[in-house]
């Protein structure tokens, strides 16, 4: 019973391809209208930080035990990460960086548009900075480590920031995939054709085959008539004008003799 019910709303959906094949054609070009004039560009712009021990500047020899970077400076360094990925994103690094750049933009909005992340937890920071200007974010990124860098050495008294690859302006927006959004777009409108294709033929209780009869009727068809669709040659009621395609085309009149002719005259 359950493979013929498979097979029933497998007929139901190839019976409905059309609505399903226009539906979905649909949603592919709502998709290509959204990419290309609806959303938004935004920019991306990243810079990388490693943080390491700050060597003497007295050092004479590299065997020198007190400036050879320990394993246990690679672990406290590791074990910084997260409290200096919350200070890159504090309000008081932010807000110099605002002041220095002289940009209009909110601190609460820019820490949102700001991520932090550690490159497979080594001791390297990733500042990624979102913004719809790619000069904006370009110079955000830029300017997050010199302030990022003189606030440790305020709070710890160390420095041991040091920037590895500087922001770039971006020349493509990091958020804009026609073919990704084209493609979801069809995607949901392809789900959702057949899902209103099936919820119509669930809700739907008309009979219409002996077999719905017998399945929910639980009774037995003995016979059944076929529908008579009528031709075209009907019987018309007197009085009744005829429509041309059913009129029947007249005999040509024969022409009868004449009781007098040329000669007689």
């Amino acid at each position: 019973m359950e493979e013929l019910d498979l097979r029933q709303l497998l007929k139901v959906i190839l019976d409905k391809k059309i609505f399903i094949i226009l539906s979905t054609l649909v949603f592919l070009v709502l998709g290509f209208v959204y990419s290309k004039y609806y959303k938004k560009p935004v920019y991306e712009s990243s810079t990388t930080l490693v943080l390491s021990k700050q060597l003497s500047q007295s050092t004479q020899s590299v065997n020198n035990t007190d400036d050879a970077i320990t394993q246990n400076d690679i672990l406290l360094n590791q074990k910084l990460v997260d409290t200096y990925s919350q200070i890159i994103k504090s309000k008081r690094v932010l807000n110099n960086v605002i002041d220095n750049l002289g940009i209009n933009i909110d601190e609460v909005k820019l820490s949102k548009n700001i991520s932090v992340v550690s490159v497979q937890n080594t001791e390297i920071l990733q500042v990624t900075v979102k913004d719809y200007d790619p000069v904006i974010a370009e110079k955000i990124a830029n300017e997050i480590p010199n302030v990022f860098a003189v606030e440790v050495l305020n709070i710890y008294n160390i420095q041991n920031v040091y920037t590895i690859d500087k922001g770039e302006v971006a020349k493509e927006p990091s958020n804009i995939n026609d073919l990704r959004d084209i493609g979801l777009f069809g995607i949901v409108g392809l789900i959702l054709s057949i899902l209103v294709v099936l919820l119509i033929f669930y809700f739907d209780n008309s009979v219409k085959t002996n077999e719905d009869i017998e399945n929910y009727l639980d009774l037995l068809v003995l016979t059944s008539i076929p529908e008579y669709k009528p031709s075209k040659a009907k019987v018309v009621r007197k009085g009744l004008k005829v429509p041309e395609e059913l009129k029947v085309p007249e005999e040509p009149v024969k022409e009868q003799p004449s009781y007098f002719s040329k000669t007689a005259l």
